[in-house]
């Protein structure tokens, strides 16, 4: 196997999952991901060789974020057809009872919700730095953004979030 094959492999095994992830959040559909994250690991083949591979992970998301920005005007283009939020993928069973799960599966379907909700600048930022672990500076190379207004929109999407969680209240508790 070539050298640039290697380098892929490894590079399409590490960041897959990730690609895909932030695809659906920003997508809000499984299909549409898939496509996005098959199209990526296309470019990054294709552009092997003249990326830094030491930085290979922010011009995945730059890439990844660009990717679906242009589906997204794409669609918006050809119809105003609203694709249906996908649901939270639960955690392995715990040992937990029956209603502690049930529980804890409304709470991450009100939370997924929740973030749907946040406008797309503020949910972009929360989904890179919360759930896929970028720090500020690599949030600002991803969305081409400085990185204090990153810190800002992370702070206001926590704020919001803060807010509608306090409103969440299990069935049970009603």
């Amino acid at each position: 196997m070539s050298l640039k094959h290697s380098l892929f492999h490894a590079l399409a095994i590490k960041h897959q999952d990730e690609i895909y992830e932030y695809a659906r959040y920003l997508l809000r559909n499984a299909s549409d991901a898939e496509d996005v994250a098959q199209e990526v690991l296309l470019r990054a083949w294709s552009k092997m060789g003249t990326f830094n591979i030491l930085s290979a992970r922010s011009w995945i998301k730059r890439t990844t974020h660009n990717a679906c920005i242009d589906l997204i005007r794409k669609r918006e283009a050809t119809t105003n057809k609203e694709y249906p939020l996908e649901s939270i993928e639960q955690k392995p069973e715990s040992a937990d009872g029956p209603e502690k799960q049930a529980e804890t599966q409304e709470l991450q379907a009100y939370l997924h919700e929740v973030i749907e909700q946040l406008p797309d600048n503020l949910r972009n930022v929360f989904v890179l730095h919360e759930l896929q672990g970028h720090n500020h500076r690599q949030i600002s190379k991803i969305l081409q953004i400085p990185v204090n207004t990153s810190k800002t929109h992370l702070m206001r999407a926590r704020q919001q979030l803060r807010s509608q969680l306090k409103a969440f209240e299990p069935a049970h508790e009603k």
